[in-house]
């Protein structure tokens, strides 16, 4: 990559090559990301560069809490299914029984990201009327 001036940034997954022992980044002056004073200490230092930058965002990363509560079958697990997966996602019911195969029993806890920087955090609770006490005990003080 050496000389190459109009390189800007280099991808992670370059870095996660387990055989890679250098790269040369000499005269690649719009270099930006990662920092070219950075590439010039090495691989290692690199790698470690990534790892770091992981675990910030992850320790900086907006959990936004949200709790699902309604009637049995309002449809609270096909709408936390389809924020999670970006698209609308119906629970699967036995047409025989009207059992309740996909949904919720007492309460489950999953997750949505939302960008890079916040997630969402259900807590979806059965409708059922002996679930509601679940409820009461999950977020009494």
């Amino acid at each position: 990559m050496s000389g190459n001036r109009e390189l800007t940034s280099l991808p992670e997954s370059l870095y996660r090559i387990s055989t890679l022992e250098e790269v040369d980044c000499n005269n690649c002056d719009k270099l930006t990301f990662p920092p070219r004073a950075l590439c010039k200490k090495g691989v290692k230092a690199v790698k470690k560069y990534y790892d770091d930058l992981k675990l910030d965002k992850a320790s900086n990363q907006r959990l936004i809490p949200v709790t699902v509560i309604g009637k049995s079958r309002a449809g609270k697990t096909s709408l936390v299914k389809s924020l999670q997966k970006n698209e609308r996602v119906l629970t699967k019911r036995s047409p025989v029984t009207g059992r309740l195969d996909q949904a919720t029993k007492v309460f489950k806890v999953c997750e949505a990201e939302v960008d890079d920087t916040s997630k969402l955090v259900f807590a979806d609770f059965g409708g059922q009327s002996i679930y509601h006490f679940a409820y009461l005990l999950t977020f009494k003080e």
